[in-house]
């Protein structure tokens, strides 16, 4: 009976694994395909395109395009965007001590923070 058991649990488990494999391994292959059709698209593109074409931009609209699939809120990050937020969640960053917000007109000062070049060059919320 033991046996009998170790068998069925040595099978299932076996099965189970074929199947989480066979899953991943198509997941990868997808991507591979995916990843095989930008490349030619962007072969052609830079090969036969009737303008000079710029390889980083071609790649960032790509990266953008398809982070935008996914929810408003992911978005991509060269180096030195990703410093600059290093440098302001690090603390330290000095800044000019205004907050702002963009709206349809332009930025607008919605915060100041005393003792810093805004207030002292006399900035105002709203501005």
């Amino acid at each position: 009976m033991k046996r009998r058991l170790l068998a069925i649990v040595v099978i299932g488990t076996a099965l189970i694994t074929g199947f989480i494999a066979v899953g991943d391994s198509d997941y990868y292959a997808r991507i591979g395909k995916s990843i095989e059709t930008f490349g030619a698209v962007f072969r052609e593109v830079s090969s036969n395109y009737v303008d000079d074409v710029d390889p980083s931009l071609l790649v960032e609209a790509g990266i953008d395009g398809m982070l935008a699939k996914l929810d408003p809120y992911t978005e991509y990050m060269t180096d030195e965007e990703q410093e600059d937020v290093d440098m302001l969640s690090t603390g330290l960053y000095t800044g000019f001590g205004i907050s702002v917000s963009e709206r349809e007109s332009g930025l607008v000062i919605t915060n100041i923070r005393a003792d810093y070049p805004a207030s002292q060059a006399g900035l105002r919320i709203g501005d």
